[in-house]
């Protein structure tokens, strides 16, 4: 669909490449899939986000550009708008800070409908926010004022929002803690000096906005953790077609014992950890399992009775029907799992009314290399790998 020329100078012509030159160089944004272009939902434009560095502002250029892919001769995007960020990290405040927004998968935009573009950008203040770019105006507005950093996001044309927000932890006592005395609960010297531990510092919890309640509500998690522990692994919520759900991971606090059957390592590692008594160490604060929110309740619900699967291969797509996510690689409830579905490596088509699930003949070795789902009908699917 895409062509790209490239033009190289003589060699006697080139000048040296400088260490500035470098920096300077620009390259494009992409997702987990190495993807850089974007296609709007009507299939008549294309995005890109050009990434360059700026020696003498001491930043760093967002670039958005977007294309025609309707016109007999595709010709070159147009810049719609551009962003700086001086991209410097946060220190003991948390892992990361704006130089996340420009890191590769972590900030790719996405269409909210034919005509905008969203994206993660700092305010004035240098906190995260949901942002919509326009691409006919190239008016660039806010969609969230959260105090603390969103950090990831899912919106649809209608206005409904649901992102991730970090919950601010305390590094140091205050002044009345320091001079009445507190309770120290810290779990490590790291903790002890700074007042909250390394993998506390991206906790977050989940709002939503929608055109009924323009107020940001956090989701209630029945039965899993009000904030979650861990960056989850998806890379927003996923709605359904008809906006009404969103599919979401979230960690759990309580282990169901069953899942001690499970064989891949990482669970494993997992279950070895809690038996050891480490009930709130690094391990078990990784352990998720997928949650379907009512949107306009502002509710979730654990999806059915199987962990998250612990890396970044999971993929998943709703059906048209709204009534069914296809997920793969996945793990199985125990009962009836079978070897791929203990291993982490099935495909199940699951039915978000009851859990129910129906197991598709992959193998294993297939499942672990799937790139994208897509239903091409309510009774076909299709596995890009």
């Amino acid at each position: 669909m895409f062509g790209f020329s490239v033009w190289s100078m003589p060699a006697s012509a080139q000048a040296p490449l400088t260490v500035r030159a470098m920096f300077e160089t620009t390259r494009a944004m992409v997702d987990r899939n190495d993807n850089a272009v974007v296609v709007s939902p009507d299939g008549r434009r294309f995005a890109v986000m050009l990434i360059t560095g700026d020696i003498a502002r001491d930043g760093v250029w967002a670039e958005l550009r977007v294309g025609r892919l309707d016109m007999p001769v595709i010709a070159p995007p147009v810049t719609v708008a551009r962003l700086f960020t001086h991209a410097r990290g946060d220190s003991y405040v948390s892992h990361s800070g704006s130089e996340s927004l420009v890191l590769p998968w972590l900030n790719l935009p996405r269409w909210i409908d034919d005509g905008h573009l969203g994206l993660l950008w700092e305010d004035a203040q240098r906190v995260h926010q949901v942002v919509s770019v326009d691409v006919g105006t190239r008016e660039v507005r806010y969609l969230t004022r959260h105090r603390s950093d969103v950090l990831h996001f899912s919106v649809r044309p209608d206005g409904a929002l649901i992102y991730g927000a970090r919950v601010p932890c305390t590094l140091t006592p205050t002044a009345e803690q320091r001079t009445q005395g507190y309770v120290v609960q810290a779990r490590d010297a790291f903790e002890l000096l700074y007042g909250c531990g390394a993998w506390m510092r991206d906790q977050q919890a989940l709002y939503v906005i929608t055109p009924e309640h323009s107020e940001a509500r956090a989701v209630v998690m029945q039965a899993g953790d009000p904030v979650n522990r861990s960056t989850p692994l998806f890379p927003a919520a996923l709605f359904s077609p008809d906006g009404r759900r969103a599919l979401f991971p979230n960690t759990i606090s309580i282990w169901p014992e069953p899942w001690a059957a499970y064989t891949h390592d990482q669970l494993r590692a997992m279950w070895r950890s809690r038996e050891g008594g480490d009930e709130s160490g690094l391990y078990l604060q990784q352990l998720q399992q997928l949650f379907v929110i009512d949107v306009a309740a502002a509710q979730a619900k654990p999806l059915w009775a199987a962990p998250n699967e612990p890396f970044a291969r999971l993929r998943a797509a709703w059906s048209p029907d709204d009534r069914t996510v296809l997920l793969g690689p996945t793990f199985l409830p125990v009962v009836g799992a079978g070897a791929e579905g203990l291993a982490g490596t099935a495909v199940a088509a699951v039915d978000v009314r009851d859990g129910s699930f129906e197991v598709l003949p992959v193998p294993g070795s297939q499942a672990e290399r799937i790139r994208q789902l897509r239903w091409r009908s309510q009774d076909q699917v299709e596995l890009q790998l």
